[in-house]
């Protein structure tokens, strides 16, 4: 169990210095109905084996996107 307010996202410029306020997208897609994101705390709970994509992406219109992809285990 997790609340997307725990992700922490760094943006760097393409000098690679840091940028502290960067506006994004974070979509979490799970074709596995292995979580269920309907609780009124908004956490992110694992009910059962499977996966999910969470994507990371810039809301300025920036074409980078980042994908974390998670397998959810039973054990």
């Amino acid at each position: 169990m997790w609340h997307p307010n725990s992700l922490v996202v760094n943006a760097f410029g393409p000098d690679n210095q840091f940028i502290p306020s960067v506006p994004i997208i974070v979509s979490i897609i799970d074709s596995s109905d292995a979580t269920d994101t309907t609780g009124s705390e908004n956490f992110v709970k694992a009910i059962k084996e499977g996966s999910l994509t969470i994507t990371v992406s810039w809301l300025c219109g920036m074409q980078t996107v980042k994908e974390i992809n998670m397998v959810i285990s039973g054990e």
